[in-house]
């Protein structure tokens, strides 16, 4: 899917945090947990799945801001979106119906910023391509919220 994110609660220091464990230090016992940004986003296109265009939602990408505030969590190789640009984006639909993004391969922020101009450009062309030779996995599948009803 083509996206747009346009706003995000990482603009303001927030994010969820999941799986969290107490480890030990050399200071005593700190609480660490994996940090999720949420963004507000717009589906422009669907190149694969059903979901809702041109009307706002949110959806979960694996990192960001750690808890204590000290540092940013990543995936080697990924980055967070930034609101101004397009990206091509594989969000998995989760259990309860929310999408989440997660990982360096989860994501192209694409170098066209005319959103008339997206679906004509080099890196759309080629994930579209690609998409027609993907062999389908054996996973658990779920339905996202944001599905269009057909």
């Amino acid at each position: 899917m083509i996206i747009e994110p346009e706003f995000t609660t990482h603009d303001f220091g927030h994010a969820l945090y999941k799986n969290k464990v107490t480890i030990e230090t050399k200071n005593g016992t700190k609480e660490v947990s994996d940090p999720y940004t949420k963004y507000s986003i717009t589906i422009i296109d669907n190149m694969k799945g059903e979901l809702k265009k041109y009307k706002e939602f949110d959806i979960l990408k694996a990192g960001g801001i750690s808890k204590d505030k000290k540092s940013i969590i990543l995936y080697e190789d990924d980055e967070l979106f930034q609101v101004g640009k397009y990206y091509i984006m594989a969000a998995y639909a989760q259990p309860d119906g929310s999408l989440l993004v997660s990982g360096p391969n989860s994501s192209l922020v694409l170098t066209e910023t005319s959103k008339d101009k997206i679906v004509s450009s080099e890196e759309y062309k080629k994930y579209k391509n690609a998409l027609e030779k993907v062999f389908k996995s054996d996973r658990k599948r779920y339905k996202s919220l944001f599905e269009q009803a057909l």
